[in-house]
């Protein structure tokens, strides 16, 4: 009887250890995962009314004529591509602030200097020679038209 009680104790005692040492050691990755996300630093973007953002989303606003798209496009065109002989752009300039899964799928950008989201389709780009190629639900990924490059941009970088 007393051979069992010893096994026993043994068990269950090297049970407790094990068991504190398995957490300890997950405390002490938990606290490393928390000490790295405490120094890496995200991009600062300028916080606004997240009702006015889906206001900017076509199928939310009235229909446009094809005067008025067309007017906006290419005021807009200019202004980055003034903003472009300025300084060097490059995709990471624009923030990816939301995507929007529906057909056709849409990529929320911030552009530089921006304030408000603009929305991008599957083909379109804001900065040449980049088409955005594909759009995700926390990604999306251009494609560089002259050499086929490929870069994603995940959600707010």
């Amino acid at each position: 009887m007393n051979k069992f009680a010893f096994y026993m104790l043994a068990f269950w005692g090297g049970l407790f250890v094990i068991a504190g040492l398995v957490s300890t050691v997950s405390t002490q990755q938990q606290l490393n995962r928390q000490a790295s996300l405490d120094k890496s630093t995200a991009k600062e973007v300028d916080t606004i009314s997240w009702r006015n953002v889906v206001k900017k989303i076509t199928e939310y606003q009235p229909l446009k004529t094809a005067q008025e798209a067309a007017a906006e496009a290419a005021a807009e065109k200019e202004r980055l591509a003034k903003l472009a002989e300025d300084k060097k752009l490059s995709l990471g300039d624009a923030t990816l602030v939301g995507t929007v899964l529906t057909k056709p799928s849409k990529a929320l950008l911030v552009l530089p200097e921006g304030i408000e989201p603009k929305e991008f389709k599957t083909g379109e780009s804001w900065l040449s020679p980049w088409l955005l190629l594909e759009i995700n639900a926390d990604y999306i990924i251009w494609q560089n038209t002259e050499n086929n490059e490929t870069q994603k941009q995940a959600l707010f970088q």
